[in-house]
């Protein structure tokens, strides 16, 4: 802060408003030798001033103190009015000013104009009637009592009634004030009397602005003999200061800005949001005038400072009976083509603007307040045409707190580095616009800096209780935004803060902004609007290290946060929270060590564990159009359009408050809750690129509050994903990483880029800053990537890309690798530890809080609870303290893992997957939420072991044995393709992770078996695993994996269910059946009439149904397509139906063998294996064996996927189909060898002159630069 002007006793006493005549004498004239001197004194006199007033003839003076009292001794430098000083101040001024005032009341109108500095000129005018009080003051001020505001004729406001500071309790003031001296000796010293200050002072007083609270209303109190009073005993529980609040006194429409009135809408200022202030806390900053200026103009005046210190500008006058409600000055302080400094002042009740700077430079220090300025002539408020709500005014948005054009503003820089109490307490000033009629701060064209943005003392950083540095510029309750900055240059070190305001709270427009952080909620649209803007955050971080390295396991000890309040904090803002668009940028300021010393993105909710932003899109856009659907679906924060973000441990919840129809927070979902938002945590569309980057430190967490607590409530997760990307645009995933409870985790849309791995730098090129390099062993800023999905968890759609790379497993040192081995210690630093983990759900309601999907007959387990997902501290979704990826199983039912659809391309290389589930999840036929993957296990039936079909029995007792199981899908439809290389399961490779696919056959042979027909390939007892001895056969499994690859198939197969022949040793022969039997129930409740068939799941994975053939499920055929195609079948005597005979297995013999029993085959491509028996049952007693060669014909499945879809040895041994999906009978996929050697048929196979294969050609199927095909 500036040292005040220390004056002189100097007596400015030359005419400065007049130059003297000089006296002339002609020849008609008589004088004697008496007044020979009168013209050369009336010309020294005339030198004089001039001399003055160009600052010369000044080498001698050592200052001058001019001092305003009641009454005037000009020989003393003490005077009556403030025009008698105004006209002695000299144009050019060479020698300090100090122009004291000691009045009380109104001072009517201050006038600088043309003024200059030069030398050791300075210029400053002090209120001697002004204290200010801020918490770490010795003796600071405390809200004393509270007071409920209502309107002028009593009714409630629209959001109810509403607690304000009524008094406040401050030693430090009281003692200021009365003992308030000037500093002219001449004269009276002390200023102090009662009656004037009781008579005629203002307050203006805030509860406590640390950010860890929501900010409440300023207590602006006016004195009047009626309303106010000072107390200066000496008693301690009587240094009061109380006035009836002038939000009481005055009309409703007037003391609140930011209306909120619509009908059935929870305000922003209601109890959901604010806690009333209470007696006892701390009131900081409060500023006192027992003064005022009608206004403030300060024209053309030059110089090192000009300095106005203490005072305020009220332009409340005079209409009709009541003057406090008609704003009757224009402008406040109105500063233009000038240098000045402004401390401690205040503009209230202005019509146009509280202070307005144009082509000037302004230095703010000690505070600065615009408090209600906007057109007010003291009438009603008028009703909104067609409304029967009440506008707040009935005005356009008028009224700015502060607005400066083509200026440069600096906010006071000086602090204390060691974060000393007494020494400094600069961030607990108050630079605050609020409750203004259009922004409360203004930018345009301008140059910000200044401000703190911390200390090296090893308290909490971002101006929270115990940070008495950090400084903030706040804009709060204003009808328009909070802060705008169009076409400027911020290079603020402090903290933006905005808070109620009914546009956005901060808006940048074309500007460049940097700043330590961001503080935004509540407002009614969006809470950082950022459009062709550059935005830095921890600005300046670089200057605090030695506080962030001093305790940096502490939340409080990074860039810009306090212990409840992240760098970037924005939240519970009406539309969006934050919104980045048309060519503009988001990132922090890139410093060393940034994982544990950058700031993250988030809010205050769930401090203890994630600080996470919160939605409140169900109340906003009263001043923009959306619909109420909207309003409960739009992103939180949207990127979009060329636009590009670095989003450093973000942290998101998106439904805090499943609003219902009546708006009210906590209460039930309503319809609007349910409808779909694409991206409702993060949405990046049209060319746009985020970061996604989780630290060493903390996760990025993406969750929602709920776990679900009703049926409801997962339907409508079913329709959202947690992030977006469109229209070419890209989302990297990197670092801990953290997203659950939405229905998709990232979908990628129309050409767009979902991308898993290490942090990069805005090279490409690793980011060393994210890493913790004394800690490299532990792989604390690795990628680890938990992804869960009530419906899918990760979806690439039309065009998109899925691209995994180096998530945790080495490029190998093998040299015959494909992989470019130079890399191999730089990978190993960056992404060893990483990997990959991701939690499907069944899409189904079943999936809530279900008690099925059992594995054998263990005790079933409980489903959608992830307390872990608040957890920004460790990986895992299981446990709200201390959660761990270990327990996997705890927050999965299987399901969708990945979905690539409209020709989109999955990509994973160098991945290690972390699975932990149990083996039978894994190991099903197909996906089912109630499954225990019996269907190569006797007593499997389907839907059940018992010959009696009743209903009970089909939907279980609780020990039967369920079909299908658990299994993590991934779905490659239509012509989108997968290619993957080098993946692993948990560190291991697949072979030996203990996973396995089903079984190689249907069933096992006793009294209800199956048909044995194939089933995989290379599943245990498959045809190409089987060992064949003279003693019989022994069987294994290859089929190794937790993952299922799934392609497309014809929808049809949705309405098929599978049926067999009948007779003795059919399978599914139960009792009463008929002539025909359907394996999975034909009977009254069986699957015919229950949905049918899991024959699509099947053939998507290159896998046969168990039955002969099928036919529709009821009321299904709707085409009549059966009696067309159905024309070579079996006849269906209960449903007089054609059941069709090309699928799966069939029902036959062989010419030439004696068969025990029925074996099936499928007709139309047949395998006849003449060197292996059946089985050690002897079914067939020759040396024969029948397999399919398809398992159904390609015109119900994908059969050219293997010149899509490609995976290596490694990836084969993770999906645990893709063996037998890649056989010749298939084709789903291909298996390739990542390897050069010349003899083993690598993909990149190469040699010398002595190989045969045509040396120079290597791969004809993939390429990939970083690779050897």
């Amino acid at each position: 802060m500036i040292n005040d002007v220390t004056g002189g006793n100097y007596v400015i006493d030359y005419p400065s408003t007049y130059l003297v005549d000089i006296n002339k004498y002609h020849a008609a004239q008589f004088y004697n030798w008496e007044q020979d001197n009168i013209p050369i004194d009336d010309l020294e006199s005339r030198t004089n001033t001039l001399g003055a007033a160009l600052g010369i003839f000044a080498d001698g003076i050592t200052g001058s103190t001019m001092t305003l009292a009641n009454t005037e001794v000009s020989a003393n430098s003490v005077y009556g009015s403030l025009e008698n000083i105004l006209r002695l101040i000299p144009k050019t001024i060479t020698f300090p000013i100090l122009v004291e005032v000691c009045t009380y009341g109104n001072l009517g109108d201050l006038v600088l104009e043309n003024i200059n500095l030069k030398g050791r000129g300075k210029l400053e005018f002090i209120n001697r009637n002004y204290a200010t009080s801020i918490k770490g003051d010795t003796n600071n001020a405390a809200i004393k009592a509270t007071a409920t505001m209502t309107s002028e004729d009593g009714t409630p406001f629209p959001w109810g009634d509403e607690v304000v500071t009524s008094a406040i309790t401050s030693q430090k003031i009281i003692t200021d004030i009365t003992a308030a001296n000037a500093e002219n000796t001449r004269t009276t010293n002390n200023c102090y009397d009662r009656t004037e200050w009781n008579k005629y002072f203002k307050i203006i007083s805030h509860r406590d602005l640390s950010t860890d609270l929501t900010m409440g209303e300023p207590f602006f109190g006016v004195s009047s003999v009626n309303h106010s009073e000072l107390i200066d005993t000496n008693s301690a529980a009587n240094y009061g200061l109380s006035a009836v609040p002038y939000t009481d006194i005055s009309t409703s429409a007037d003391s609140n800005p930011s209306q909120f009135s619509i009908a059935g809408q929870t305000s922003f200022r209601g109890p959901a949001y604010h806690t009333p202030p209470t007696a006892t806390e701390i009131a900081s900053p409060t500023y006192v005038y027992g003064n005022w200026f009608n206004s403030v103009k300060i024209e053309n005046c030059r110089g090192s400072q000009i300095q106005i210190k203490g005072f305020c500008v009220d332009g409340a006058g005079t209409s009709g009976t009541n003057d406090m409600k008609y704003h009757a000055n224009a402008v406040g302080f109105d500063i233009q083509n000038s240098d000045v400094v402004l401390t401690s002042c205040a503009a209230f009740r202005n019509s146009d603007v509280g202070f307005r700077v144009d082509n000037s430079n302004v230095l703010i220090e000690g505070g600065i307040i615009g408090y209600k300025n906007y057109p007010y002539d003291g009438s009603s408020r008028s009703p909104i045409p067609s409304e029967t709500e009440y506008d707040i005014w009935n005005l356009d948005y008028k009224g700015h707190g502060f607005e400066a054009y083509r200026s440069h503003i600096t906010f006071d820089p000086d602090s204390t580095d060691d974060n000393a109490i007494l020494t400094s307490n600069l961030g607990k000033h108050g630079f605050v616009m609020s409750n203004n009629g259009g922004d409360g701060w203004v930018f345009d064209n301008c140059r910000i800096s200044g401000g703190v943005g911390g200390h090296n003392a090893t308290a909490e950083q971002g101006a929270g209780p115990l940070d008495y540095q950090t400084t903030q510029i706040i804009g709060a309750f204003n009808k328009s935004n909070g802060i705008s900055l169009i076409n400027s240059n911020s290079a603020y070190r402090g903290i933006f803060r905005a808070q109620g305001n009914m546009v956005h709270g901060i808006s940048s427009n074309k500007s460049k902004v940097s700043c330590m952080g961001v503080v935004s909620e509540l407002n009614n649209e969006i809470g950082l609007n950022l459009k062709s803007s550059e935005f830095v955050y921890n600005y300046g971080a670089i200057d605090y290290i030695t506080a962030y390295d001093s305790n940096n396991i502490n939340w409080q000890n990074r860039a810009g946060h306090s212990l409840l309040t992240p760098a970037i904090s924005v939240q519970d803002n009406g539309i969006q929270n934050i919104k980045i668009f048309n060519n503009s940028t988001f990132e922090n300021e890139h410093i060393e060590l940034q994982s544990k010393r950058s700031g993250l993105i988030g809010g205050r909710g769930k401090p203890t564990k994630s600080w996470a932003m919160q939605a409140a899109n169900s109340k906003g856009g009263e001043t923009t159009v959306i619909s109420n659907r909207e309003k409960f679906n739009l992103p939180l924060i949207s990127v979009d359009h060329n636009s590009y973000a670095r989003f450093l441990g973000l942290s998101v919840f998106g439904d805090i408050n499943p609003l219902n129809a009546s708006l009210v927070p906590g209460a039930a979902y309503s319809m609007e809750a349910s409808a779909g938002v694409k991206g409702r945590a993060l949405s990046i569309t049209d060319n746009s690129h985020v970061d996604l980057y989780g630290t060493s430190a903390y996760c990025t967490v993406l969750t929602n509050e709920h776990d679900y607590g009703n049926v409801s409530a997962l339907q409508n997760s079913w329709n959202k994903s947690a992030v977006y990307v469109n229209n070419s645009s890209k989302v990297r995933i990197s670092g801990p990483t953290k997203i659950s409870q939405f229905g998709v985790a990232v979908l990628a849309e129309n050409n767009s880029t979902i991308e898993v791995g290490p942090p990069l730098d805005n090279t490409g090129a690793y980011d060393p800053g994210l890493y913790d390099f004394e800690n490299l062993s532990d792989g604390t800023g690795h990628t680890k990537f938990d992804a869960q999905g009530t419906r899918a968890c990760l979806v690439v759609n039309n065009n998109s890309t899925l691209k995994m790379d180096k998530c945790g497993v080495g490029v190998s040192a093998n040299t015959d690798t494909i992989n470019r081995t130079a890399h191999n210690a730089i990978d190993d630093i960056y992404h060893a530890s990483s990997y990959v983990q991701l939690y499907p759900h069944g899409f189904t309601e079943e999936a809530f809080d279900h008690e099925g999907g059992r594995y054998c007959d263990q005790p079933w387990r409980t489903y959608l609870k992830t307390p872990g997902a608040f957890n920004r501290l460790t990986m895992g979704l299981d446990s709200s303290t201390a959660p761990s990826n270990e327990n996997h199983v705890s927050a999965t039912t299987g399901g969708m893992c990945v979905r690539a659809l409209g020709g989109s391309n999955v990509s994973l290389d160098q991945v290690n997957f972390e699975v932990y589930l149990a083996c039978t999840d894994a190991s099903g036929a197909y996906y089912n939420i109630d499954g225990s993957a019996n269907e190569g296990v006797g007593l499997y039936h389907g839907s059940a072991n018992t010959a009696v079909m009743t209903e009970a029995n089909m939907l279980g007792d609780g020990s039967e044995h369920y079909g299908g199981s658990q299994i993590h899908m991934w779905n490659i439809s239509d012509t989108s393709r997968i290619v993957a290389s080098n993946l692993k399961i948990n560190k291991l490779d697949g072979s030996s992770a203990g996973y396995y696919g089903p079984a190689g056959a249907w069933g096992t042979g006793d009294a209800y078996d199956y048909n044995l027909g194939a089933l995989d390939y290379f599943g245990w007892g498959g045809v190409y695993v089987d060992t064949y001895t003279t003693g019989g056969y022994t069987a294994s499994a290859t089929n190794y994996g937790p993952f299922r690859l799934m392609l497309s198939v014809n929808s049809d197969l949705h309405s098929y269910v599978e049926g067999t022949a009948s007779g003795a040793g059919a399978i599914g022969n139960l009792a009463g059946m008929g002539a025909l039997s359907i394996s999975y129930g034909h009977a009254t409740g069986g699957p015919k009439g229950r949905g049918g068939s899991p024959i699509a799941q099947l053939n998507a994975q290159g896998y046969a149904g168990a039955g002969l053939f099928a036919q529709p499920i009821t009321g299904s055929d709707y085409r009549g397509h059966w009696k067309i195609e159905g024309n070579v079948g079996y006849y269906d005597q209960v449903d007089d139906d054609v059941a069709q005979p090309i699928f799966g297995q069939r029902q036959d013999d062989v010419s030439g063998l004696t068969v025990g029993r029925k074996f099936l085959a499928n007709p139309m491509m047949t395998q006849y294996d003449t060197y292996r028996p059946l089985n050690s049952q002897n079914m067939i007693k020759n040396d024969a064996y029948l397999a399919s060669n398809f398992p159904v014909p390609p015109i119900h499945m994908d059969w050219q996927g293997y010149l899509r879809n490609f995976l290596d040895e490694s990836a084969s041994d993770v999906f645990a189909n893709s063996k037998h999906a890649a056989s010749k009978m298939i084709k789903l996929c291909s298996i390739y060898r990542s390897h050069t050697n010349p003899v083993l048929g690598g993909e990149g196979r190469d040699g010398d002159e002595a190989y045969t294969f045509g040396k120079g050609c290597r791969s004809l199927n993939l390429f990939d630069l970083d690779k050897l095909i």
